[in-house]
């Protein structure tokens, strides 16, 4: 059997892609799947088991849908969305002018100062 065969029978068994010859035959293309099918489906059904089914209400993951505000905490939104107790929609920030640097004061009352000397 070539690597690459027993690479993606491998990959295919955790996928849970293989469970019948015809699966094999279809997953692989391999021309000896029929001659060796039962032996690799007994193999991958022993090396890499169903996962059980975990009983309802014990999963330990909250169901979709239940997504926790950054903002404000409480579950079943979030902080973009109007149902936030603590929303405040773009309009309503404040338009704060951006804060000058030291470099773009200096500038300024250098060009000031040249202009007074150049003019006159």
């Amino acid at each position: 059997m070539p690597n690459a065969i027993l690479k993606r029978i491998v990959d295919c068994a955790h996928a849970m892609k293989i469970n019948s010859k015809e699966d094999l035959q279809l997953e692989t293309q391999w021309s000896c799947a029929n001659i060796y099918s039962e032996e690799i489906l007994t193999l991958i059904k022993i090396h890499h088991a169903p996962p059980e089914p975990v009983p309802a209400g014990i999963s330990g993951t909250e169901p979709a849908g239940c997504t926790k505000c950054s903002r404000c905490g409480k579950k079943g939104h979030n902080k973009s969305n109007k149902k936030c107790p603590k929303y405040s929609s773009p309009s309503e920030k404040e338009n704060i002018p951006p804060v000058q640097s030291a470099c773009s004061i200096f500038l300024g009352i250098t060009r000031s100062i040249s202009y007074i000397f150049f003019y006159t």
